[in-house]
């Protein structure tokens, strides 16, 4: 005698059988982008040219800014990395953000496309999480990164780019590298 097939513990509570559902629109609830290059993927000629100085970083958020479909944006710029952190419709302003990147930084959108990476939602907070506590260092561990870190967000809310979901990216962010650290 067979056990009847297994149903998922939502089909059980609604009484649908798994044919019976709706299609669901796959969707990450958490409309955030990240897009970088790094030590590992990108030569430090690439990543001198896209880096952007402390002291030019509230402008750079405003400029990026003006893509239509941002909410959010901040940028993370160290001599191992640049990351632009984005809230808003990922699908709708990745495009635009690379040719900003690329445009910003002299460098074709072709040849960042080859040294550029990307996580979305859970992914992007995951892995600002793990630089922030310098996991993702050229050298592990190093405690510079989690002050760039700080230092980034706190640009981003200077340019009023910091909007509720990155301020509470920024802070998971900061929480992990301190516990990670301790």
């Amino acid at each position: 005698m067979s056990s009847p097939p297994r149903r998922a513990y939502a089909d059980t509570v609604t009484g649908a059988l798994p044919l019976e559902r709706e299609p669901q629109r796959e969707r990450d609830p958490l409309p955030l982008l990240l897009l970088g290059v790094d030590h590992r993927t990108a030569p430090v000629g690439v990543r001198e040219k896209l880096a952007v100085p402390e002291a030019r970083l509230p402008e750079s958020v405003r400029a990026l800014m003006e893509i239509d479909g941002l909410t959010g944006a901040c940028v993370l710029s160290t001599c191992n990395r640049v990351e632009l952190i984005l809230s808003g419709d990922a699908e709708r302003v990745r495009d635009e953000a690379v040719r900003w990147l690329a445009a910003r930084g002299g460098v074709g959108p072709d040849e960042l496309a080859e040294h550029l990476y990307e996580f979305r939602g859970a992914a992007a907070v995951e892995h600002l999480c793990r630089v922030a506590s310098g996991l993702e260092s050229m050298i592990v561990g190093e405690p510079q990164i989690a002050g760039q870190v700080k230092k980034a967000f706190a640009a981003s809310r200077e340019a009023g780019a910091l909007d509720a979901l990155l301020h509470r990216v920024a802070e998971q962010a900061m929480r992990v590298a301190k516990k990670i650290r301790s």
